[in-house]
């Protein structure tokens, strides 16, 4: 499990993170990008911290969601590694109002992120044309 946050008050789901940290078999890496002294656990942004992990294990299959700059830096570092853009998926971030596909606030290409995501794999997201994207 690769988890970031901005700071070390922005973490959520801290009480799962220690859970997993101690089950047998998961591995939490769970850098901060900016820290006060007072921090001891790893600093740094998501996709350093994914190549640490990848130089240890590839995994078969990874979910991801962030913004669109995290997942573009993590995307390459999965490719490098030679993960599957079959098994891999994204959850992207638009902005969306109706939720039904009818405002196209979401549309991006021929998809509404609403009705035909918001998860994706990075084999489809190479399909799509983010020149086309709606009104975010």
């Amino acid at each position: 499990v690769v988890y970031g946050a901005h700071d070390p008050d922005a973490r959520i789901l801290r009480a799962d993170l220690e859970r997993w940290r101690v089950q047998e078999g998961v591995v939490v890496i769970d850098p901060v990008e900016e820290s006060g002294p007072r921090w001891t656990g790893a600093r740094g942004d998501v996709a350093s911290a994914l190549a640490c992990a990848l130089a240890e294990r590839i995994p078969d299959r990874v979910a991801a969601c962030g913004p669109p700059g995290m997942l573009a830096a993590v995307a390459r570092r999965l490719r490098a590694a030679g993960v599957s853009d079959q098994h891999v998926w994204f959850a992207i971030e638009r902005q969306m109002k109706c939720g039904l596909g009818i405002c196209g606030r979401c549309y991006v290409d021929d998809r509404y992120v609403c009705r035909e995501g918001p998860v994706f794999t990075l084999a489809e997201l190479d399909e799509i044309d983010p020149t086309t994207a709606g009104h975010d």
